[in-house]
C-alpha cells in the first residue's frame, strides 16, 4: 500500500518537473537580430549595407566566439588583432576572435567600431560587420565572389547556447582595358582613337566623363567650352542621366550603359570633334573617366589629351 502511494507521488512529480520544462519561459535565452536581414541570407558586400547585428544576453554571456572563414590572403590580417596563440589562422585553420577571454580582439574590434558594448560583462552589445569586412577587405585586391563567412558561437551563464552564421558575397569594382595601353591620345593624328572596355560584375549605376586641367595647368579652353555648350553647365558629362548629350557626342548612353556588367567605349567621334576644336597649341586636357557600380564601387581612370 506504502510502496503504491510511493510510486504515485514519484510519478506526480516526474510529470510536473516534465511539465515545468515544457513552460520553461525562454525570455532569458540569448537572441541574436538583424533588421535589415532577418533571414540572415548572404548579403552583398556593398558601400552603405546594413550589417549590424545585435545579440542580447539577459544572462550574461559566459564564452562568445567568431570563426572566420575569409579569403586566405586576409588571413595576416585578421591575426593582427588576435593575441591568443590557439586562435590564430593557418593555412588550414581559420582565425577565431575571442570577445570574452581575448583582451586584444575585443579591444580591436571596439577601435574599428565593429563592436559596441561589452560582451564580458554587459547583456547586450551590437556587431557592425561592414565596418570588420572594411578592415578586412578595404584595401585589398579581391577574386571576384569571394565569401566571407563568420560563425557566432555564444553560451550564457546559465549554459544556454546561441549558434549563427553571418554571410557576405564580394563582387569585384568595374575594371577597364584601354586600347591603346597608355590611355594617351594625340589631337593632331590623322584619326586620333581610343576605346574602352568594361567589365562590371555589380552592374553600372553610372559612368561620367570630366574634361578638367592636367596637375595645376591649363585644360584646352576649346575642348572645354565645346563640352560645355552641350551640357548648359560645367565640362562634366554623365552617360545615364545626360543620355542625350552622350548620344550626341557619339558615346552609348542611358539604357546601353545602366546595370551593364560589359560595356565597350569608342571616343572615336568623340576624339575627332575635340581635335577640331582644341584651340591651344602644346595643351594637355585630362578626360576623367569615373565608373560606379549598384553596390558602390567606384573606379576612376584617366586619358591624357594631348593637341
Amino acid at each position: 500500500m506504502y510502496m503504491k502511494k510511493y510510486l504515485i507521488f514519484a510519478l506526480a512529480a516526474l510529470l510536473l518537473v516534465g511539465c515545468q520544462k515544457n513552460n520553461r519561459d525562454n525570455s532569458q535565452k540569448p537572441s541574436i537580430t538583424w533588421e535589415a536581414n532577418e533571414k540572415f541570407s548572404e548579403m552583398e558586400i556593398a558601400r552603405d549595407m546594413d550589417a549590424k547585428v545585435t545579440l542580447s544576453v539577459p544572462e550574461g554571456v559566459a564564452s562568445f566566439k567568431i570563426e572566420m572563414n575569409i579569403p586566405s590572403t586576409l588571413i595576416g590580417l585578421a591575426n593582427k588583432m588576435i593575441s591568443l596563440a590557439s586562435n590564430k589562422g593557418t593555412s588550414s585553420r581559420p582565425p577565431v576572435l575571442d570577445l570574452v577571454n581575448d583582451a586584444t580582439a575585443a579591444s580591436e574590434l571596439a577601435r574599428i567600431a565593429f563592436l559596441s558594448g561589452a560582451p564580458k560583462t554587459g547583456t547586450s552589445f551590437t556587431l557592425d560587420f561592414a565596418h570588420l569586412l572594411e578592415y578586412l577587405a578595404g584595401d585589398s585586391v579581391l577574386e571576384n565572389a569571394s565569401k566571407f563567412s563568420f560563425a557566432l558561437s555564444l553560451m550564457d551563464q546559465a549554459e544556454n547556447t546561441l549558434s549563427k552564421n553571418v554571410r557576405f558575397n564580394w563582387t569585384s569594382a568595374p575594371e577597364t582595358v584601354f586600347n591603346p595601353e597608355n590611355a594617351e591620345v594625340n589631337l593632331k593624328a590623322t584619326s586620333p582613337s581610343l576605346t574602352m572596355a568594361v567589365t562590371a560584375p555589380g552592374k553600372l549605376a553610372k559612368v561620367t566623363l570630366t574634361f578638367d586641367s592636367l596637375d595645376g595647368g591649363k585644360a584646352d579652353s576649346g575642348i572645354i567650352n565645346y563640352i560645355k555648350s552641350f551640357t548648359k553647365g560645367d565640362a562634366v558629362l554623365d552617360l545615364v542621366e545626360n543620355a542625350s548629350v552622350a548620344k550626341a557626342l557619339g558615346l552609348p548612353s542611358g539604357a546601353d550603359v545602366k546595370d551593364k556588367t560589359r560595356l565597350s567605349i569608342d571616343f572615336s567621334s568623340l576624339l575627332f570633334a575635340l581635335a577640331l576644336q582644341a584651340s591651344e597649341e602644346g595643351s594637355n586636357t585630362l578626360l576623367v573617366i569615373e565608373l560606379e557600380d549598384a553596390l558602390g564601387k567606384i573606379v576612376v581612370d584617366g586619358v591624357l589629351l594631348k593637341n
